[in-house]
């Protein structure tokens, strides 16, 4: 039974081959199309070329023994195309539905769909030329040395070639390779080979892997999983050259890209052609992460230090904010990898391209609130708010500033998301707006989060409740928490809804001094009973260093009777001794040219 079955499927299978080739007869004939038989033409044929014409048109009677010529030499080259025409006198739903506006139209339609106009010189060496060209597979199999001849024959005219290399022609990595070639359509010329000779003639690939050939730019091989993400990411990364001029009209090309832009501005092409070797080499080692262009006019206006020759990076997708390579500093290739890295580490601070957001006074790269602006700034929802409420007077205060105008400096790219503040709380009063206004003690640093209305609405939803207002969440940094830099971004990345991360290194922990503050250990071990509740921040800072002081001094009386107690222990034990025993150990005596060594010896022998 099973072989029975076996037998129907294959029977089934020729006849179906069998009737494609007896429907479609591949032969000089021009075939006439017509509402009978043009979309199944069309859909079932897989290649047709199609002229429309009018009978009273001159052009399409000059065409005539023209187009007859070129089905000829198709035929003589064995393309399985069907060369056809349809009468829009005759059929003008057809040639309407088609968008046939002028007298003669050549279309060449490829799996059922329109793939390419013919507007060359209506020759017939040239329309044969077109309908071989586009009759041709998608994906040309190669085999052995023959990679290396497609390679040498097609690589040149700016066409980009995408070959890959194979166990076996159909396997799985072959059909995702497939699936690319049909997804990327005519901007690529495919070839693939199922041999591992093919991969050793060329050199350096792994199979399976994808090489892009361009002849602006050396091959890229690919030896990864071959998955569609992979393969449509890499050929998105790799099909625009390694250093270009940037102009109008590549520029929405690389910004589709989503990759930022690392621009060499020049005003005269001999500055340019100096330095194209060392960005050309470092432009390889950031492929996947930046493109490198060249640029005289494009984008000038991003470049503020008004220098003819000047390097930055700018992220169409932050179009406010510009990295500027330093000043004074030499464009060679050490730097400017160091300047690449410090960028990926966000430690480079941007220019700002935008005009000032209105009622934000920037100091040090923190907004400075007032009670004007303080409601538009902490109560703005679409963004996290850290505020630092401190007092002019309070040391502590003052030691706190430079780690809060370094956060600063470092959020400032991150400014969409969250603002970093400061409030004045000793000569200005908190506003009664404020979501929180208990200020205790200088200075006191508060996370205003932002408002996620989507999750409220959910959590709400599943509570069978409705929010009539939204209210900021508040988080409070501890008073007796560690005030270092690395302590406070932990704090605010930690409570802020956008995640807002900033990345330090050891020389940015250890440039600052951390508040060595009273921790609360001290204060729970401590048997004062002090009141630090002042009436200001400032009385409060004060009694606390009293207390700070009443507690050195306890330690130190301490210490004091505790060695007062040894002593007496000590003589309480000599008086205890035999009379003989104390006048043998006063009668002994240290020789005067013994060494030092000795003396330690004989010390330690008369002890035990």
């Amino acid at each position: 039974m099973k072989f029975y079955t076996i037998f129907l499927e294959a029977l089934l299978f020729f006849a179906l081959v069998f009737a494609e080739q007896k429907k479609f007869t591949y032969t000089e004939e021009i075939v006439k199309l017509d509402k009978s038989n043009f979309e199944e033409t069309i859909k079932d044929a897989p290649q047709v070329m199609v002229k429309y014409y009018s009978p009273n048109c001159p052009h399409c009677i000059a065409l005539a023994p023209i187009y007859e010529e070129a089905s000829k030499l198709v035929r003589q080259k064995n393309v399985r195309v069907i060369v056809a025409e349809i009468d829009c006198s005759a059929n003008g739903d057809i040639c309407n539905k088609e968008k046939i506006t002028r007298y003669p139209t050549l279309k060449f339609y490829k799996d059922g769909e329109f793939k390419r106009e013919f507007e060359d010189k209506r020759t017939a060496e040239n329309i044969s030329k077109f309908i071989i060209e586009n009759s041709r597979a998608r994906i040309t199999i190669v085999h052995g040395e023959e990679v290396k001849e497609f390679i040498n024959n097609n690589k040149k005219d700016d066409q980009k070639l995408l070959i890959g290399y194979f166990n076996r022609i159909g396997d799985v990595d072959y059909k995702t390779f497939e699936k690319a070639a049909h997804r990327y359509g005519d901007e690529f010329l495919y070839a693939a080979a199922g041999d591992s000779v093919a991969a050793e003639a060329v050199g350096g690939v792994v199979v399976p892997g994808i090489v892009m050939y361009k002849d602006y730019d050396e091959a890229i091989p690919r030896n990864t999983k071959l998955s569609d993400e992979n393969v449509e990411k890499f050929i998105d990364i790799h099909k625009i050259p390694n250093l270009d001029i940037l102009t109008e009209e590549n520029y929405k090309t690389y910004v589709d890209t989503k990759i930022p832009l690392a621009i060499f501005f020049y005003e005269k092409d001999i500055q340019y052609e100096k330095h194209k070797a060392d960005l050309h080499h470092i432009s390889k080692l950031y492929r996947d992460r930046l493109y490198f262009v060249a640029s005289k006019t494009l984008l000038k206006d991003k470049n503020r230090f008004n220098k003819a020759t000047n390097f930055g990076i700018f992220n169409p997708n932050e179009p406010e904010f510009f990295y500027s390579f330093p000043k004074g500093k030499r464009m060679n290739q050490a730097n400017l990898v160091q300047f690449g890295e410090a960028y990926f580490r966000h430690e480079v601070i941007p220019q700002i391209l935008e005009e000032p957001i209105k009622a934000r006074v920037y100091e040090n790269d923190v907004v400075t609130l007032t009670k004007d602006n303080y409601d538009e700034i902490v109560l703005d929802e679409s963004r996290d708010v850290a505020v630092l409420y401190y007092s002019p007077e309070c040391r502590y205060s003052k030691k706190l500033f430079p780690i809060w105008d370094f956060i600063g400096s470092r959020y400032l790219y991150q400014r969409k998301n969250i603002t970093i503040a400061k409030f004045d709380a000793l000569n200005q009063k908190i506003p009664s707006s404020s979501p929180w206004k208990d200020l205790e003690y200088y200075p006191t640093i508060v996370m205003y989060q932002a408002i996620d209305k989507e999750k409220l609405d959910e959590e709400a939803k599943k509570q069978n409740a409705t929010i009539d207002s939204y209210s900021k969440g508040i988080y409070i940094y501890g008073q007796d928490a560690v005030r270092g830099v690395q302590e406070i971004v932990s704090f605010i990345s930690r409570n802020s809804l956008h995640q807002s991360k900033i990345f330090l290194n050891i020389m940015d922990i250890s440039k600052f001094e951390v508040d060595d503050e009273i921790s609360s250990s001290e204060e729970e071990s401590s048997s004062d009973d002090e009141d630090l509740d002042g009436d200001t921040a400032l009385e409060r800072a004060r009694k606390r260093k009293a207390a700070e002081q009443r507690r050195k001094e306890k330690r130190e009386k301490k210490e004091a009777e505790k060695k007062k107690k040894a002593e007496e222990k000590l003589n309480s034990r000599a008086k205890s001794l035999p009379p003989e025993v104390k006048s043998k150990q006063s009668t002994k005596t240290i020789p005067p040219n013994s060494s030092k060594e000795t003396t330690d010896k004989k010390a330690s022998k008369d002890e035990l």
